[in-house]
């Protein structure tokens, strides 16, 4: 496996665009990471008390005291630390504004228009200016000044209530923060960035992570609207209630999952395994007898007894890996969706790489994750005389990791 390194460049079909990045956490980080893989330029703006917490959260990489949270979202990126809770921060970002393209911040709604930062605000600097907002439930909606996680988007949304077996089952993974969150917003900038390229206008951009996940659960509101009859969980076609698109348990106490769910790939599967008598009880719709006859089947395999039917491509069956063991997937490692890296801070680690697969190289490693305010005097010095620079320091309106014993 090829260990990538950083290297600053300007290539990309982003570069030349400089974003202005105001979000912590998840759904955010995760848009103007991608943003920032495809060559623009991101800068991270962070409160010096204030700042993004996935710095402090979760484990850290080995031998060193940086979150793997952190890491694992914000690389391509820099850093500038500035009090904008006070007037003079709220100027100095405001000298940026005409140089930039894209604001994303995620804050509870009004938060930034409180500040004197909002989409409002800054249009009169730059007309042209892209402004995405990433809310829970949006900007305009009664639980606008709600707090929120992803638990309560998929509640809310009705999803929750569809993933489980007798009762609701919280996912281990963000599906609302990152397919409704980060991948609307994804999408929404880079359409607004081309429809400036077109007709030289901003626009603002109003994402909803409640509203934004609704198009995962598309069938079956399709369902709901078509019947008018509530959608129960584990008894829709995809869910569990089919044979041939169910989950088994084998001898050894792993799971497969069959998903043969047209009948040309059923029967494949059913003639390899000597079955074929079941398609027809299938198309009878004996739904519950067939799924007792291949619970009994796989109750009597172990994984090894099933690589056969693993490696047949019309089965449709699958082993189900753990996260580790996907992870190691050679399929993973060839496409580069998982990566080696040396960072001369933490060594060589693997980490999540960029899903995008373009047939020109246009997506690159150019920057480790910042250190809280390690570019703020770089950058401001476009606007600021290092005088200048000194005393907004010194009256502590900007930080700089270069003066601070901070390990944030």
């Amino acid at each position: 496996m090829k260990v990538k390194q950083y290297h600053e460049s300007n290539q990309g079909p982003l570069a030349g665009i400089r974003i202005l990045d105001f979000t912590m956490l998840l759904p955010g980080p995760i848009c103007t990471m991608y943003l920032g893989d495809l060559g623009a330029e991101v800068i991270k703006v962070e409160h010096p008390n204030a700042w993004d917490t996935t710095r402090k959260m979760g484990s850290f990489l080995p031998n060193s005291k940086i979150s793997s949270y952190y890491y694992f979202l914000n690389r391509n990126k820099k850093s500038i630390s500035i009090n904008f809770k006070k007037k003079e921060g709220v100027e100095i970002l405001k000298k940026i504004i005409p140089t930039v393209d894209v604001v994303v911040e995620g804050f509870r709604p009004m938060m930034m228009q409180e500040l004197g930062l909002g989409y409002e605000d800054l249009k009169d600097i730059k007309p042209d200016l892209i402004y995405c907002s990433i809310s829970g439930y949006g900007q305009n909606s009664k639980f606008r000044e709600f707090a929120g996680h992803d638990a309560n988007y998929l509640a809310l949304s009705g999803i929750l209530d569809l993933i489980g077996d007798t009762k609701p089952v919280l996912p281990a993974i963000q599906i609302a923060d990152i397919l409704g969150g980060t991948m609307t917003a994804l999408s929404s900038i880079l359409v607004a960035l081309f429809y400036k390229e077109k007709t030289k206008k901003g626009q603002y951009l109003d994402i909803s992570i409640k509203d934004s996940v609704l198009p995962v659960a598309f069938l079956s509101i399709a369902d709901l609207i078509s019947s008018g009859k509530e959608i129960q969980r584990n008894e829709t076609y995809l869910s569990g209630k089919l044979p041939n698109y169910n989950l088994y348990e084998c001898k050894d106490g792993r799971f497969v999952v069959l998903a043969a769910l047209e009948g040309q790939f059923f029967s494949v599967f059913l003639k390899q395994i000597g079955r074929s008598d079941l398609l027809q009880k299938t198309l009878d719709g004996k739904f519950e007898e067939v799924k007792k006859e291949l619970a009994d089947f796989f109750k009597e395999k172990t994984y090894k007894d099933l690589e056969f039917l693993f490696e047949n491509p019309n089965c449709c069956l699958t082993p189900v890996l753990t996260l580790k063991e996907a992870l190691e997937n050679v399929d993973l490692l060839n496409r580069e969706t998982i990566i080696q890296i040396n960072d001369k801070e933490v060594g060589t680690i693997k980490m999540l790489f960029s899903p995008f697969a373009f047939s020109k190289e246009f997506v690159h490693l150019r920057l480790p994750p910042p250190k809280l305010g390690e570019h703020t005097k770089s950058i401001l010095s476009e606007f600021y005389s290092d005088k200048e620079l000194s005393n907004l320091e010194s009256k502590k309106i900007i930080y700089s990791c270069e003066d601070s014993k901070t390990e944030a």
